[in-house]
């Protein structure tokens, strides 16, 4: 039986020969404006992995979060997804007792993981991405707090304020997230 580690080891050995660093069960990798992230995750029993794979942008955490430097992780992406959706629109976990899942998990990586990051190598391509995602239409409203900073990071100002002010216009917790980011958006 393959143990968790080994499974990042074999992804390891796939991505750092693309320029991707390891931290932990993540590997991050610079690109332009933007990071690629890639994520192994342990199930709560600890009997089996998936991938996370997201896209962070430094200007876009900012305008969400405020000024500094957060650590880059599958959480702190603009867009994220799980490797199974990316797939077939379902979630995917691999066991970690099948002798072959170090070897698949890092063959999905580079099957699916690494052209999407082809795809989404600029701004404009991630918030069209961030838009088509499923969770997008949720009544969870980060991803449109994201999806309008990334607007107003391309040029796409108003849109991105009238956005935020039908998040603030639904209440709840993030209407006062919505607000600070509509503030430094203003600001810049």
């Amino acid at each position: 039986m393959p143990t968790a580690q080994e499974v990042s080891r074999s992804v390891d050995s796939s991505l750092s020969g693309l320029g991707f660093q390891r931290r932990g069960k993540t590997w991050t990798r610079r690109a332009g404006d933007l990071h690629d992230v890639v994520n192994l995750q342990v199930s709560k029993g600890g009997d089996s992995v998936t991938l996370n794979v997201g896209i962070f942008d430094r200007a876009c955490d900012q305008l969400c979060w405020g000024p500094g430097e957060r650590s880059i992780s599958e959480v702190s992406c603009a867009f994220v997804e799980r490797i199974g959706y990316l797939v077939g629109r379902t979630d995917l976990w691999w066991s970690l007792e099948e002798e072959h899942t170090p070897t698949e998990v890092a063959e999905a990586a580079m099957r699916h993981a690494i052209p999407l990051f082809e795809r989404l190598s600029t701004r404009e391509a991630v918030a069209d991405a961030l838009q088509r995602q499923p969770k997008f239409n949720w009544s969870y409203p980060f991803p449109k707090i994201c999806f309008a900073a990334m607007r107003a990071l391309t040029g796409h100002r108003d849109e991105a304020l009238l956005l935020l002010q039908k998040v603030q216009a639904a209440g709840g917790g993030w209407a006062a997230r919505a607000v600070e980011v509509e503030g430094r958006i203003c600001g810049f």
